[in-house]
């Protein structure tokens, strides 16, 4: 491996720990009632779960984006041909973006929400 992408995956590895660590913190303990922060603060299971799926949505955003990097700018960025940027590059940007930015998990249950709700809802119109 080179310096850059070793360099790469240390800064990956140390924000995805500081998502998964800090997630709480971050997003939940200022937006729910004391009775959820308190059972919280007493159980491992919720940090666990926490800490698990923020770690991994910012570890897969983190991962995308080295994907990215090392596809385009192998050779440097002289080597840099635009024309070689694909709708691949494009989703895995995407990708890179909401998990570095902490809200991969957020949108994937967003999502599978939505999707939860309009079957329930065509469902419900067909019977």
């Amino acid at each position: 491996m080179k310096i850059d992408q070793i360099l790469f995956l240390t800064v990956g590895t140390f924000f995805s720990l500081f998502y998964g660590i800090r997630s709480y913190d971050i997003f939940t303990r200022l937006t729910v009632s004391k009775e959820v922060r308190d059972l919280y603060e007493k159980t491992i299971t919720f940090k666990i779960h926490n800490f698990f799926v923020n770690f991994t949505g910012s570890a897969i955003g983190w991962f995308s984006l080295f994907l990215v990097y090392n596809d385009l700018f192998s050779s440097g960025l002289e080597g840099l041909d635009i024309k070689k940027i694909g709708f691949g590059h494009i989703f895995l940007l995407l990708i890179a973006l909401l998990g570095i930015w902490g809200i991969l998990p957020h949108t994937f249950w967003g999502l599978a929400s939505s999707a939860k709700y309009m079957a329930e809802k065509a469902l419900g119109r067909l019977k």
